[in-house]
């Protein structure tokens, strides 16, 4: 078998783990959009990109861009610092984009989009800490020429927030 086909099956494999695990995770926390509900807005961050997927294109500004216009046009407020810092429970839209390059011209890629916000412990609620309450993930691989699709799966990946937020926070009328 050539090298190209294991670096396939391998990230194939890798896949099948994450979907399993999400399974598993819905299991044991059916409706994870409770924790949206009274969220007035979101801080947004996008975590740094690997510099060689940057290079090929896909870039941390570009992504910030994508994922604000989304939530914007969708109602959802974008919190700026000033504002987070006084919001309780500190919501915080995490996103990430792990993408790394074989030798062999594909990119692994992995998607992340976590909602992270201050929670108390229950068995001591004076321990205060910052948790992802809310995700959604998703692993790929493509090749170099390709990897502008990412995009628009992240853009799915930031429809099931939206999805989930407004499904938990109905809009006034």
């Amino acid at each position: 078998m050539n090298k190209a086909k294991t670096v396939i099956i391998v990230w194939s494999v890798l896949l099948v783990q994450v979907l399993a695990g999400t399974e598993a995770q819905a299991r044991f926390y059916p409706d994870a959009r409770v924790s949206l509900k009274g969220l007035p807005g979101v801080f947004l961050v996008v975590e740094d990109i690997t510099p060689q997927a940057e290079r090929d294109g896909l870039t941390r500004r570009l992504i910030r861009g994508d994922v604000a216009a989304r939530l914007g046009r969708a109602g959802v407020k974008l919190l700026s610092r000033a504002q987070w810092v006084r919001t309780p429970g500190r919501p915080m839209l995490s996103v990430i984009v792990a993408a790394y390059k074989s030798k062999f011209g594909f990119y692994g890629v992995y998607l992340s989009v976590r909602l992270r916000q201050v929670t108390l412990l229950q068995r001591d609620p004076a321990v205060a800490t910052a948790t992802a309450t809310w995700s959604s993930d998703f692993l790929v691989v493509v090749r170099s020429g390709q990897l502008s699709n990412i995009r628009r799966k992240l853009t799915e990946l930031i429809d099931h927030f939206i999805q989930a937020y407004w499904a938990v926070n109905p809009r006034r009328q």
